[in-house]
């Protein structure tokens, strides 16, 4: 990773209507704080706003559950609602992406911090590896030993004096990473799980739920905290016109398993 110890946060952040519907919902604060905790991991792996723990490990929800120190399934709902909402999105190989990364952050100045961390560690390797073949050539493992402590050491020739500290810091990140990885992969075991609801605001509530067609985590962003009413028809009290746009990719389903026809207001 290239080391970036910033990103940009626009001061009109809370205009956006994205973030408004956000904040109508129950676990706004939540959401929102992980999703600045997802912005900044993404400015730290410094890639166009990719989310991974490596480029070949992506994080799972249960990894996040333990980096972010929040509970399981308010990461899942999270999540889920800024992939609805398009702030994130997600490939192939379950890699999380920031939506328009490029239009909110610096991407020049990133860039280049990256440029000169790769050249740094490809002039590291370079060193390393001269020295070794030197060290080869004479047999003086010695003068390895030394480089490699980060110890002043004199060359072949004698005339040109060789200084590299902590050479292999790289090594060391390495296996520290390695151990990370494993230990998050612990944790994400150790959280799985699912917290279903003890009770339903009403029968209509239950019977959604119950419905199947929704998944835990649409049910509780969606439905488990809007006002619904059953009669000859079903109402659904959306908070305002952007949850309602939110709601409508659910009616169609949940007509056919309920047999009943829909309708969302905004009251």
């Amino acid at each position: 990773m290239s080391e970036i110890k910033w990103i940009k946060l626009t001061t009109t952040m809370f205009d956006d209507e994205k973030i408004k519907l956000i904040e109508s919902m129950p676990e706004k604060d939540t959401i929102l704080i992980i999703w600045i905790k997802l912005l900044v991991l993404a400015g730290k792996a410094n890639n166009n706003g990719y989310i991974y723990l490596s480029e070949n490990i992506p994080y799972t929800v249960e990894m996040l559950a333990t980096v972010f120190n929040r509970p399981l399934n308010t990461v899942r709902l999270s999540l889920e609602t800024l992939r609805t909402f398009g702030m994130i999105e997600v490939d192939e190989k379950q890699i999380i992406n920031i939506s328009n990364w490029e239009k909110h952050q610096n991407i020049d100045g990133m860039k280049k911090i990256r440029e000169q961390n790769r050249k740094r560690v490809a002039k590291h390797r370079e060193k390393k590896k001269m020295l070794q073949e030197s060290s080869k050539k004479t047999g003086n493992e010695e003068e390895l030993g030394e480089y490699v402590t980060g110890e002043n050491i004199t060359s072949n020739g004698g005339n040109e004096n060789v200084t590299l500290r902590n050479s292999t810091e790289e090594d060391k990140e390495e296996d520290k990473d390695k151990k990370e990885d494993k230990e998050l992969e612990e944790d994400g075991e150790k959280n799985k799980g699912s917290s279903l609801p003890n009770s339903f605001p009403s029968d209509i509530h239950r019977k959604i739920f119950e419905s199947k067609v929704l998944s835990e985590i649409a049910y509780k962003t969606w439905f488990e905290n809007t006002v619904i009413r059953d009669d000859t028809k079903i109402t659904v009290v959306a908070a305002n016109e952007c949850f309602k746009i939110g709601l409508r990719k659910y009616c169609k389903v949940l007509e056919s398993a309920l047999n009943k026809k829909i309708e969302i207001v905004v009251e």
